[in-house]
């Protein structure tokens, strides 16, 4: 992981490239500004590992730019289970969860992210709480959106099995 300066980020993508992300929908350029500065960004080169799984859990991830691909270890290897392409989160459901990380998130390509800690996640509801409740619902819906596509391949592969 390299760390990028948000100054440098900013000077490259535009506040409002960062605003259309659907993790940040809804959200005020302000807001943004604040979360892109108050959090931590880090570069991951192309297969690089973000974290494993059975690792502690304090912080989650924006993808800004690029691709992680997540996986579940089964026995000795490791199965897809979700890619996160640019305005979607990793990690989040661990965090509010209380529960060591369940997959292994690894840059499928050269990603930008942007690290919420759990201390940042709870100073943003002490003192931007209008902007903590819109980015708690973008990333509660994103949730929702990943059950029912686990629901689609649970459905697909119990179809396989029982024909």
């Amino acid at each position: 992981m390299h760390p990028i300066d948000p100054d440098v980020l900013l000077s490259e993508l535009p506040l409002d490239y960062f605003t259309g992300l659907a993790t940040f929908g809804a959200l005020s350029e302000e807001a943004v500004d604040w979360l892109l500065r108050n959090g931590s960004i880090v570069r991951l080169d192309e297969g690089e590992i973000l974290f494993e799984a059975g690792d502690r859990v304090d912080e989650f991830y924006i993808v800004l730019t690029g691709c992680l691909s997540s996986f579940r270890p089964l026995q000795t290897q490791l199965v897809l289970t979700r890619l996160c392409g640019a305005g979607e989160h990793v990690g989040f459901s661990a965090m509010i969860a209380l529960h060591d990380r369940y997959s292994t998130a690894i840059a499928k390509q050269d990603s930008i992210l942007l690290e919420i800690s759990s201390s940042q996640f709870y100073q943003m509801h002490e003192v931007r709480s209008q902007a903590f409740g819109i980015l708690l619902l973008n990333l509660t819906r994103e949730l929702a959106r990943n059950v029912g596509a686990l629901g689609d391949k649970i459905t697909k592969l119990s179809e396989t099995l029982l024909s």
